[in-house]
């Protein structure tokens, strides 16, 4: 049982590592600037479709709440930063913040 238990949370913790870049420079206060661009990218777009979707309605179903999803899309992180030059790497010395909105 104990070891079911350990396995479990072996699993869990595994999923739930980091994720670490690399790039071809180490400037720390680089990589934090170029993740708060991606973010305020990602972020805009979160802003301006939601404004799309409360002038543009949805049809009927009258008095529906405009919901804001907070989730910020890893795969598009990812994307941005592979653009500015940075490769997802297990041994990269670069790793992504909490991702939030709240630049």
């Amino acid at each position: 049982m104990r070891f079911i238990i350990f396995f479990i949370i072996a699993i869990i913790t595994n999923n739930c590592a980091q994720i670490k870049f690399d790039a071809t420079h180490r400037n720390q206060d680089l990589f934090k600037q170029d993740v708060k661009e991606c973010l305020i990218i990602e972020c805009d777009k979160r802003i301006v479709s939601l404004i799309l979707h409360s002038y543009g309605g949805g049809g009927g179903g009258g008095g529906s709440q405009i919901s804001v999803d907070d989730r910020i899309s890893l795969n598009k992180i990812k994307m941005c930063l592979a653009n500015k030059g940075y490769l997802v790497s297990k041994d990269g010395i670069f790793e992504l913040p909490f991702l939030n909105c709240d630049y």
